[in-house]
């Protein structure tokens, strides 16, 4: 879902502002089985991406975002159907895109207010469990912002990330079976990022960003041989990441 494809159609209204941005965070994505968890990631990410301006009103602006992410993590947890023990390094690539709509609805002083609604995509795949995940969520909201002297200005966005299409494809063949298709419970999870906004050159920020997912239904997978089929879930997941983002307007 490439979300970019839109651009063209907002050029004839849009007010043409663009962000190249770097991030640097830390990530912990942890699976929770039978009220213990089973299985944990963290470590460190980073990220590229573009934002631009699509629409600039009055009163109405809507923003798009594609970004490419990844990284090399720890890994702690077990091997896929044989339980034992294991130790080692998952690498993660991903891609996100966002549309995202503010709607200013007014301000006290030098402070402004507005409402943010969006949807977002975001895909990704995990060397450790060779699953790709792929999920669309609707983004809620909050904007605040406090005009500083020299045309800065202080930002915090803060809300609600629901996911509403979720799914992991586990790929099995390595292990002797078919691969399989999951879909892990949609669940809700905040989102808020805090930051300085620079007249003309960018801006710089700090932001936490957390998913959870319930577990999914059992499947049957079958022996690419002649072994008994097994069974295969996706345990309740959580995780968050960290984010610093240093923009750059052009």
């Amino acid at each position: 879902m490439v979300f970019f494809l839109f651009f063209p159609l907002a050029r004839a209204q849009v007010c043409e502002h663009s962000n190249l941005y770097l991030k640097a965070g830390y990530y912990d994505w942890t699976e929770i089985e039978f009220g213990k968890r089973s299985m944990n990631e963290h470590g460190p990410l980073y990220a590229v991406g573009l934002e631009r301006t699509l629409v600039s009103r009055k009163h109405f602006f809507v923003y798009g975002n594609v970004e490419l992410w990844g990284g090399l993590v720890r890994y702690d947890g077990s091997k896929q159907f044989t339980n034992e023990p294991s130790t080692t390094n998952s690498g993660y690539l991903g891609t996100y895109e966002e549309l995202l709509g503010d709607v200013r609805m007014g301000s006290i002083g030098k402070a402004s207010f507005g409402s943010l609604f969006g949807i977002s995509h975001r895909a990704w795949f995990r060397t450790s469990g060779g699953e790709f995940w792929n999920v669309v969520s609707l983004r809620f909201g909050t904007r605040i912002t406090r005009e500083l002297s020299s045309g800065r200005s202080l930002f915090v966005h803060y809300g609600t990330t629901l996911p509403v299409i979720s799914s992991d494809h586990a790929f099995l063949h390595s292990l002797g079976y078919e691969n399989a298709s999951l879909k892990p419970k949609n669940h809700a999870s905040p989102f808020v990022e805090f930051g300085v906004k620079f007249p003309d050159e960018g801006k710089v920020s700090i932001s936490y960003e957390a998913m959870e997912f319930g577990s999914s239904h059992f499947v049957w997978v079958h022996s690419l041989s002649n072994d008994p089929p097994r069974t295969l879930y996706q345990p309740a997941s959580k995780s968050y990441t960290v984010w610093i983002k240093v923009s750059r307007t052009f």
